[in-house]
């Protein structure tokens, strides 16, 4: 699946035990694609998200800030999109 089809995703929670287990899924997808993890434990915040919870680094930092981070978000698919589209 090209960069263009994947789903883009944000995990709220991403610290907690469902939280942790979806960025795993996510990074392990074909079809999907992180783009964001937010959190409230302020010792993680600006950490990458993969260094944290033991897995690669993903280059998605953690961020407790949703809406900043949707907006974000929206505007790198939007990129992809006019890139790829």
């Amino acid at each position: 699946m090209s960069a263009a089809a994947k789903i883009p995703v944000v995990v709220n929670g991403a610290l907690g035990k469902m939280g942790r287990a979806i960025v795993k899924a996510v990074a392990d997808a074909e079809d999907m694609t992180l783009v964001g993890a937010i959190d409230r434990q302020p010792q993680f915040i600006g950490q990458d998200i993969g260094e944290v919870i033991g897995i690669e680094p993903l280059e998605i930092p953690v961020m407790n800030d949703l809406e900043a981070t949707l907006v974000t978000a929206q505007s790198e698919a939007l990129g992809r999109q006019c890139r790829y589209g």
